[in-house]
């Protein structure tokens, strides 16, 4: 998973639609705007990770943010009544360091790109800023990553940030090599034809992910317990992240609004599917559960994605899943194991507390010998901490 994800999938549903409603902009417009400023500031350190001065400040800046505080406001900073709070200082701090003199412009770029009000793009980074502070703070105290290692991190992400970098990002704060078609053109007309053919491009791209994520369901080859098959949301730059909200009605008449791309959907599709039969290689990874660092806490941003799985299992009581807790090496195989399970069955545990028969459920920790990732990376932690579900009867 790329870090621009990681990050936006610290936003609830709440601080998303509170934004757009006070902007009067589509919840998935404020969603993809949200995450191409994540992405811009991202790329303000990825461009600069050679030096090693500026590297140290913006790793001292973002070391001691106070992430679970940031994670509280953003409701607050969403709804416009946050100015005043630590969270938004920092954020300012923070974009002003990386996007220097283009800040402006960079936030004029993201507005105009998603058909925005004047002045929106600098409310997005106004709440991109904070959060993206606060997971990196996270993730540098969590897996104690040195500046060196915090540079030689950002520099891995850099070629995955540029697919959520806003049309006509100036090369100066990201000289990667952007094509053509996303560059700013200097008249409109070339303006416009540019904008379109991003778009194109990008819409191609998510569908051939797509498609390649369905033949891939469908043909792959029965696996054996201990390499499981993992069921991951597919990297999808600045075009909805988890996919657009969709309606699904249950059996019971209850109606989700569900990401098209997120593990509720394709956790249904898997129950309605009667040509997939139930086996012990097919995990669905969550893709909202938080926790606190190092803990097995779950976070009020975990709240709307377990109401989800709640009421997909009670909409179908014949159905039982088992919980596992994965985590990388950053600490001692045991600790890894305990925190493992000790996550699992506080997942298990908020299943019940909503209402769900303990008998339908059960939790284990794997800890890091079931990796899916490489461990050496940083990619590769990302993509072993997780909490993934396998449903044991439907």
């Amino acid at each position: 998973m790329a870090i621009v994800e990681s990050i936006m999938n610290l936003l609830t549903r709440q601080v998303t639609s509170s934004l757009a409603e006070r902007l009067g902009a589509s919840p998935s417009d404020v969603q993809m705007g949200l995450g191409s400023s994540v992405a811009a500031l991202l790329a303000g350190i990825s461009s600069r990770a050679g030096d090693s001065g500026f590297v140290s400040q913006v790793f001292q800046m973002v070391k001691g943010a106070d992430t679970q505080n940031i994670l509280e406001t953003l409701p607050n900073l969403a709804s416009g009544a946050g100015a005043s709070y630590p969270a938004t200082e920092l954020g300012s701090k923070l974009s002003s360091l990386l996007l220097r003199g283009q800040q402006s412009h960079v936030e004029d770029l993201i507005g105009d790109q998603y058909d925005l009000a004047a002045g929106a793009g600098g409310e997005l980074m106004s709440l991109a800023a904070p959060l993206t502070a606060g997971f990196l703070g996270y993730e540098i105290r969590d897996t104690g990553l040195t500046p060196s290692a915090f540079a030689d991190m950002m520099r891995y992400e850099a070629a995955k940030i540029q697919g959520f970098l806003p049309l006509g990002f100036p090369r100066a704060l990201f000289p990667v090599s952007i094509p053509g078609a996303l560059t700013t053109a200097e008249a409109k007309d070339g303006e416009s034809v540019g904008r379109k053919v991003g778009y194109t491009l990008l819409g191609l791209l998510l569908l051939a992910l797509i498609a390649w994520l369905v033949l891939r369901g469908w043909s792959d080859p029965e696996r054996a317990p201990a390499d499981p098959v993992v069921e991951v949301g597919p990297a999808t730059p600045a075009l909805g992240l988890l996919g657009e909200l969709i309606q699904r009605k249950l059996p019971d008449g209850t109606e989700l609004n569900i990401p098209s791309l997120g593990i509720e959907n394709r956790l249904l599709n898997f129950i309605e599917d009667q040509s997939r039969p139930v086996n012990k290689t097919t995990w669905f990874d969550f893709d909202r559960l938080t926790f606190d660092t190092g803990k097995a806490t779950l976070r009020d941003s975990s709240t709307e994605q377990l109401q989800n799985i709640t009421a997909i299992l009670k909409a179908y009581p014949k159905l039982k899943v088992k919980i596992g807790g994965y985590i990388d090496n950053t600490r001692n195989k045991a600790a890894n194991l305990r925190l493992a399970q000790d996550r699992a069955t506080n997942v298990m545990h908020e299943l019940v507390q909503r209402g769900v028969d303990s008998s339908r459920l059960a939790a284990e920790g794997y800890g890091e010998e079931l990796a899916v990732g490489d461990n050496s990376t940083f990619e590769g932690w990302q993509e072993n901490r997780r909490i993934a579900l396998r449903v044991t009867a439907k």
